[in-house]
């Protein structure tokens, strides 16, 4: 099915200070939207091994990561729902509240829930060569013997989202030859710049993750017309799907990309708000 991101808008009665991420009050505030709508079902979702839903971190009104402290005012944060169970669970939450103003309280943050937006997935059939990919919040990336990667490997940004959009998506999507084209250099990291690496604590003690900005390409002599409209769908997936370790949380938020495109975007962590040249 197509993904859906419901962007949710809340108005803080006071400022707060967290002392966890705020992906991790959104994620409490989704999985509560669950639970009225269809009982068990946050801890069913949540426990998956390749969990049905993302969540952003809060953000202001113009899309600025608000990581630990949050303003009192209008804020917002956007949920990804990746099945059609929980997309189901979402509809059927917005249609029995509607668009009533709700108190909401979790983590200290007290707020009252103004609005829900929603946006569809697109599977569009882009055939770029180069693209950048902005790793908003820490990022990193698990490999097969349960080391992760802090660092923007192609290899692994792309085979996480390959089996999120062969789950949840297209089961017929070709894993086991796309990973291979992935293996013979189908898609090289050319460049990155700003990258930088964050302590983030956790309840097991902390984990280190990256952001920055990475300019990936298809070297031409492993040119597939096949492959590229896919990794541009799969890149284009991870807007919704988010990437890596706690993509649930709202760690893993990415922006692609076209650097045929002139944009200017919202900074990650650590950075400033600039335009994207292509190099």
């Amino acid at each position: 099915m197509p993904a859906h991101m419901y962007t949710v808008m809340l108005e803080l009665l006071k400022p707060v200070r967290l002392r966890t991420f705020s992906g991790e009050v959104a994620r409490a505030l989704f999985l509560n939207m669950l639970d009225s709508a269809e009982s068990g079902l946050a801890e069913e979702a949540h426990g998956e091994d390749l969990s049905p839903y993302s969540v952003s971190p809060f953000l202001t009104r113009d899309g600025r990561i608000l990581p630990y402290s949050i303003p009192a005012g209008l804020v917002k944060f956007r949920v990804s729902a990746l099945s059609q169970k929980v997309a189901d669970a979402m509809a059927k939450y917005l249609v029995e509240n509607g668009t009533r103003r709700m108190e909401v309280r979790v983590y200290g943050v007290e707020a009252v829930l103004v609005g829900v937006r929603l946006n569809s997935f697109v599977a569009a059939q882009d055939s770029n060569t180069r693209f950048a990919v902005i790793f908003r919040t820490p990022t990193a990336f698990r490999t097969k013997l349960g080391i992760y990667i802090v660092f923007p490997s192609p290899f692994h940004l792309l085979k996480g989202l390959a089996k999120l959009f062969k789950k949840y998506e297209d089961p017929t999507l070709p894993y086991r030859s796309y990973l291979r084209w992935l293996q013979a250099d189908g898609v090289v990291l050319e460049t990155y710049d700003r990258l930088r690496v964050h302590r983030v604590p956790d309840s097991h003690g902390w984990w280190r993750g990256f952001t920055g900005r990475a300019v990936y390409q298809v070297p031409e002599q492993r040119h597939d017309p096949k492959m590229v409209k896919l990794t541009n769908l799969l890149l284009n997936y991870a807007s919704f799907a988010n990437v890596g370790k706690h993509r649930t949380a709202g760690y893993g938020f990415v922006c692609y990309r076209p650097l045929n495109e002139l944009k200017r975007v919202a900074p990650y962590i650590g950075g400033r708000r600039r335009t994207v040249i292509p190099l």
